[in-house]
């Protein structure tokens, strides 16, 4: 719901919120799913492009939820953020 609002600094402390479960590892298969949805319409939005794929590579090399269609939305959505940056 807080990645909904598009304020920035709400978003910020959500998706702090979301490294730490991924790093404490509290999370299922569907949860991580659910992630991987949220990280997408925020980049969709060009919010926080940095923290998403920071968000993003804790997800994919912390777990092994993410499999399939979910770990081919993240690996395009990893992309797309480096491709899509003003540094290339």
């Amino acid at each position: 719901m807080g990645c909904d609002t598009k304020n920035a600094e709400i978003i910020l402390l959500c998706l702090t919120s979301i490294q730490r479960l991924i790093t404490h590892k509290i999370l299922n298969e569907g949860a991580s799913g659910n992630i991987v949805s949220i990280l997408w319409q925020l980049m969709e939005y060009n919010i926080e492009e940095v923290r998403l794929l920071q968000t993003s590579m804790l997800l994919l090399t912390t777990t092994d939820y993410v499999q399939g269609p979910t770990l081919s939305k993240c690996l395009v959505l990893c992309f797309r953020i480096v491709l899509e940056s003003e540094s290339f």
